[in-house]
């Protein structure tokens, strides 16, 4: 019975371990919900303030998530939600460094 409970946690935290290699981890997450801007993370290169006022001035649909994954030299940015035209302004203000 004790080798059987060993074997099920070893087994759990294997699992973990390849979750976490195999689920894509972000450097930084903005999602609107109800009317609200959540950020999680540190977005590289700019002020919260700043970015929440850019954010918040493109008025952003309900559910709308902006995440950015690391990508060699940097991160790309991955859009769910957003509008094609509002992903290009993001793109832009995000990469840019002020």
């Amino acid at each position: 019975m004790g080798r059987l409970i060993i074997f099920g946690v070893l087994l759990l935290a294997v699992l973990f371990v390849c979750f976490k290699l195999v689920s894509k981890r972000g450097l930084f997450v903005i999602r609107v919900r109800r009317g609200r801007i959540d950020v999680r993370g540190k977005i590289p290169g700019h002020r919260l303030n700043d970015v929440l006022e850019f954010i918040a001035g493109l008025r952003l649909p309900h559910g709308s998530r902006v995440r950015a994954v690391p990508d060699g030299h940097g991160f790309r940015l991955e859009f769910d939600g957003v509008p094609a035209g509002l992903q290009q302004r993001i793109r832009n203000y995000l990469y840019l460094k002020p």
